[in-house]
């Protein structure tokens, strides 16, 4: 099937962090967690609710939130005593529980009075819709907004209570053939602007509508066609502001039962952050499509992995990306082959207009990141897991970003490579190049050895970036501080080079500079003696190449071994031995057809799912695709595809790993240099 082409998330405007867990070991703990959130130098009030039933408590999120003060979760007859020290730790003077006897006993309120030395008030009706009622007269008159949903199911209204909680307005509730008086006389009183009805004519009928409209004539539906599609709908209300302004978070919680979202409105109100609804094991399409449409803001998961789990709260959806044309020469298919190992295969044309870049997954050189956060930054149509990476989170092997070299060194595997100016062609080799500083026509070059490796040695030189943010150890070195002063490029031999200019140079025990292009090498070197030499002012030119053959790249990211070589099944993996060589496992590796066509495949390990893929059965697979050069790439957990920013396969340990380079598929042109998006 094709898949029609979506909008695509603004870059710059998704993730900052991966998503955080706001969790307890029970409902009661989880509120608490959520009111040291929100309050962590305290509060002079908070609201107590039954943390066993929903009716009474689904109004209390706007009062607490106009209060200043969280929700604190309570059984019937006993106060958890955590929820006691976290009173007392809030060294509140004013203690509201909304609900009567029935849902919080008398009891509970001496317990609490005896912890704090407050007096608890309690607001109560003859029924849910009467206390909501009640509850609506702390609110002022004539605001721009009251929510309205069924009292009789919790989910619109969580949602509707921590939408009314961001903007400072009153819930009401109804049941789904009416509207009780005092609804309609507390509506009266307050005379919003508008009043906006969370769910369907299910949870609401049009008759409580026509109702309404007698109280506030400017009342309004929001809806979808379940409790997802509903969260998923507030939600986009709040890009209808003045500004039409996205939210920078957005609150992740479970649609099947009511204490985690009731909990923590006061705290989305306090960030300004929706709280959206979602399965346990996996996202609702409607989930999906609202971070897509808010453009991947961060997520705050609220509640445990039994209620949210952590694919869930990564919008991984319930059902699979669909195979199809992704976009012109872009193709996703799904393959089914014996054992079952699934193999999600990428056909990428070069030539139709979208780009292979490598890219490093935080900006720097050090750092780790879900490939779906890569892919959200970005804003990419597709993006998986690079190279290998060492405990510190640092690639294994050579990556070169947009035609700037950040990593070379101690390589000695294979590499792949790109330039978005040859569509038809990639280096797939061993490598047997080098870096080198061209200062003087009439000179030999300076070769570099070491790029973001470690300090040098002897007669080493090291180049470090400002993408690399590791310490440098003091001591005697000669340094000279490049600046950029064009574009990569790449010359008719085949060499990259980046234009730069010495800012200084010299030698000395002052700290090694950090915010731009340095050379170093030891201050008892004759190479630190040359480097010392360099003129500020002069220009020079970094220059690489990842091997004698290669045609030029700007793009390059290393793999553990090459599959395939010549259309033929590779020496690295005829030779290999060990568990690696042995093992099925999650894996992903790159390849091109004879006409520069570039294969990508992630293969699935998962129990009941996909059993995986020995480097063998990878290789075989990919000669029978066409392939006359791959690599493999890391794989394991780290094994991952992005299709515009959603998980598209099954990561081997349940969940996806944050890895520390990417390759993404972006349209011609576009700009991956580290620090553009980040």
């Amino acid at each position: 099937m094709t898949t029609a082409l979506v909008s695509e998330a603004e870059p710059g405007g998704a993730w900052t962090r991966s998503p955080q867990r706001i969790a307890g070991i029970n409902r009661y703990q989880t509120s608490v967690d959520l009111s040291r959130a929100a309050f962590p130098d305290g509060a002079t009030t908070a609201v107590l609710v039954s943390g066993e039933a929903f009716p009474d408590g689904l109004a209390a999120g706007p009062l607490a939130a106009l209060r200043t003060g969280p929700i604190l979760l309570t059984g019937r007859d006993a106060a958890p005593d955590t929820v006691l020290a976290e009173l007392t730790r809030l060294k509140v003077t004013g203690i509201t529980v909304v609900g009567g006897s029935a849902a919080v006993s008398d009891d509970v309120l001496s317990t609490v009075t005896g912890a704090t030395g407050v007096v608890p008030e309690r607001i109560a009706g003859d029924n849910r819709f009467d206390t909501a009622a009640k509850v609506a007269a702390a609110f002022p008159a004539g605001g721009s907004t009251t929510y309205v949903a069924s009292g009789v199911d919790f989910p619109d209204a969580l949602t509707a209570g921590a939408a009314a909680a961001n903007v400072g307005a009153a819930l009401l509730l109804v049941s789904p053939v009416g509207a009780s008086p005092a609804v309609t006389e507390a509506l009266a009183r307050l005379q919003p602007a508008e009043v906006r009805v969370l769910g369907g004519s299910a949870a609401v009928s049009d008759d409580v509508l026509s109702q309404l409209r007698a109280v506030v004539p400017n009342v309004r539906r929001i809806a979808g066609e379940n409790r997802y599609a509903t969260a998923q709908a507030v939600a986009g209300t709040w890009m209808q502001g003045p500004t039409g302004t996205k939210p920078a978070e957005v609150f992740v919680a479970t649609g099947d039962s009511f204490p985690d979202a009731l909990a923590a409105a006061p705290l989305a109100a306090k960030r300004g952050a929706p709280i959206v609804l979602t399965a346990a094991p996996c996202a609702p399409q409607a989930t999906v499509d609202i971070l897509r449409d808010l453009g991947w803001p961060d997520v705050t998961i609220i509640g445990g992995t039994s209620v949210v789990s952590s694919a869930s709260g990564n919008a991984v959806p319930c059902s699979p990306v669909p195979d199809g044309l992704l976009a012109p020469g872009l193709l996703l298919t799904t393959q089914v082959l014996p054992g079952p190992r699934i193999v999600h295969l990428i056909t990428v044309d070069r030539q139709q207009g979208y780009d292979i870049r490598a890219v490093t997954a935080t900006g720097r050189v050090n750092g780790l990141f879900p490939v779906t956060g890569v892919a959200r930054k970005l804003s990419t149509l597709l993006s998986v897991n690079g190279d290998f990476f060492g405990a510190s989170g640092e690639p294994t092997h050579g990556l070169a970003v947009d035609g700037r070299i950040l990593r070379w060194g101690g390589m000695v595997n294979t590499l792949v490579g790109f330039d978005p100016a040859k569509p038809t062609y990639g280096f797939f080799g061993k490598p047997a190049g080098g870096v080198d500083l061209e200062w003087d026509a009439a000179a030999d070059p300076l070769p570099i050895g070491l790029v973001n490796m470690r300090p040098p040695v002897n007669e080493e030189v090291a180049l470090l970036t400002p993408e690399w943010t590791k310490a440098f150890p003091s001591g005697e070195w000669c340094r000279a501080v490049l600046r950029p002063t064009g574009d990569p490029s790449v010359q008719t031999d085949g060499r990259t080079v980046e234009p730069e200019v010495v800012e200084s140079a010299g030698c000395g025990s002052d700290p090694v500079p950090r915010d731009g292009d340095v050379l170093v090498a030891s201050s008892t070197s004759t190479m630190g003696a040359a480097i010392a030499a360099l003129t500020p002012g002069s220009a020079v030119n970094v220059r690489w190449r990842v091997h004698a053959t290669d045609r030029g790249i700007l793009d390059t990211i290393g793999a553990n071994a090459t599959l395939v070589f010549g259309s033929k099944v590779a020496n690295d993996v005829l030779a290999g031995q060990g568990q690696f060589f042995t093992r099925r496992e999650a894996r992903t590796a790159i390849a091109q057809r004879p006409n520069g066509v570039v294969l990508i495949a992630v293969v699935d390990k998962s129990p009941g799912w996909s059993i995986g893929m020995t480097p063998r059965e990878l290789a075989d697979h990919l000669v029978t695709m066409g392939a006359i050069d791959a690599a493999n790439l890391d794989g394991g957990g780290s094994s991952a595809v992005a299709v515009r920013g959603v998980l598209a396969n099954r990561p081997s340990d349940g969940a996806e790993r944050s890895v520390n380079t990417s390759l993404v598929i972006v349209p011609h042109g576009t700009d991956v240099t580290p620090g553009a998006h980040y």
